[in-house]
């Protein structure tokens, strides 16, 4: 096609048949044969296929990406993806800046798209939308069989602007109620740490909404900022609703709260090559610690979790976490595009696959079922206390320690803090921390 670059192209599809089948450090020349087969496929449509309408035109960069997306789709794996220069570049921006959008995490579920979590503070999130939702509509358009790059393209878009969600969710009955929700698009800040400070006088609390690259160093920073000026005797670490994100960072984090000698996580790649992540050195504190956990959980914070239960170092308190408990690797190609595939699953320290099945916590607490009449109570709550809001994330940010409220419905939570006070209560009469199993 005219200025396509169709030998980068080639490699780059060369470069995916190598990776997806390759068994060892040379590249076997039956692959090479492979390679050339598509080459030669692109050459008979080329030179032979007689298009069904005179305004269709042989795109060799088309032709080239479906052979990519379909060897992908022949996978079966929906984390595994091709992205398109475009696409690329969006998600680079993403994981770095700001976007106009409405602020969910979302996967791909049967033949729909699941939201695996509203990012705190963003429209959804503020509309009540629940991790677990299915989007079944998006603009009046079905969701169904659409993968999350395209439903993302239609989701986002310049601020201010509206887009229209339909939801599927499943009542307390075990039955379907439909939502609809009219989303205005905001400038969405990919943030890390979302909330810090304390509940009562003595119990810290840090609430990480995702893994971002400076998520351990910034944990670390507001764990030793709440020791020195607020002197905690506790911790509560929320990972509610977090989807995961670095796998490093993850991994920094879990440290920064185990003692020298355990294992964090570990990784199994092709041919059962496996590689540990211990912990060199004794982390940052040994407060007694809860961990609290739902089922918008994933990635990142199922590591974390599952790193705290199977080590004995604190409780997991909440609902049963995602289960996604894959490693996927991004491999630009020479074009600009790039493609997302599996390459790893990871285990619990004590050898446990959690894919597809979760983190179950130490103490079960379910949420209270979303009522129209609590999201309507929840909405006003919100709206009631923003600015209050906006002015203890500037607060905090100038370095002060702010007083965390449990919120009327947040049973979980209120949970945690009745566990640390009896614990509190306890250690107090037999003098040891009834925390440490």
């Amino acid at each position: 096609m005219k200025n396509f670059n169709r030998k980068n192209l080639l490699l780059g599809l060369l470069i995916i048949l190598s990776f997806v089948f390759m068994q060892g450090a040379s590249i076997p020349f039956t692959y090479l044969k492979r390679a050339s087969m598509v080459d030669k496929v692109m050459k008979i449509i080329e030179e032979n296929f007689v298009p069904l309408t005179d305004t269709q035109e042989i795109n060799e960069q088309v032709l080239i990406y479906g052979a990519i997306e379909g060897m992908l789709a022949k996978l079966e794996d929906p984390y595994s993806r091709f992205m398109p220069p475009e696409s690329f570049k969006e998600m680079q921006e993403e994981t770095s800046g700001t976007f106009g959008g409405v602020g969910i995490i979302i996967t791909n579920k049967d033949e729909y798209l699941m939201v695996v979590s509203p990012l705190e503070g963003t429209p959804a999130w503020r509309a009540g939308i629940q991790p677990g939702d299915i989007i079944f509509e998006i603009d009046g358009k079905s969701s169904a069989k659409m993968n999350t790059l395209d439903a993302t393209k239609i989701i986002k878009g310049p601020v201010g602007t509206e887009v229209n969600l339909k939801i599927l969710r499943k009542t307390g009955d075990g039955s379907d109620k439909y939502y609809d929700f009219v989303l205005k698009r905001d400038n969405i800040k990919v943030s890390t740490i979302s909330q810090s400070g304390v509940i009562e006088e003595h119990i810290g609390y840090i609430r990480i909404s995702n893994f971002g690259e400076r998520t351990g160093e910034e944990f670390k920073e507001e764990l030793e900022k709440l020791k020195k000026n607020a002197k905690i005797d506790s911790l509560i670490l929320d990972l509610r609703s977090n989807p995961g994100g670095l796998l490093n960072t993850a991994v920094e984090v879990s440290r920064a709260l185990l003692p020298a000698g355990k294992t964090v996580v570990s990784i199994r790649g092709r041919n059962d090559e496996e590689v540990n992540y211990p912990v060199y050195h004794t982390g940052v504190t040994d407060l007694p610690l809860i961990v609290l956990i739902n089922k918008g959980s994933a990635s990142g914070s199922e590591i974390v979790a599952g790193a705290i239960k199977d080590n004995k170092r604190g409780l997991i308190v909440g609902s049963e976490s995602f289960g996604k408990g894959l490693v996927q690797t991004v491999i630009p190609l020479d074009d600009g595009s790039a493609m997302a595939i599996t390459t790893a699953k990871y285990y619990t320290p004590s050898g446990i696959s959690i894919h597809g099945t979760g983190i179950t916590p130490d103490i079960s607490v379910e949420m209270p079922e979303a009522t129209d009449e609590i999201l309507e109570e929840l909405n006003k709550e919100r709206e009631a206390n923003y600015d209050k809001e906006q002015e203890r994330i500037f607060e905090r940010e100038q370095g002060k320690v702010i007083n965390v409220e449990v919120g009327k419905f947040d049973r979980q939570l209120r949970e945690a803090v009745v566990i640390i006070r009896g614990a509190k209560m306890l250690t107090g009469i037999s003098g040891e921390n009834v925390f440490k199993k």
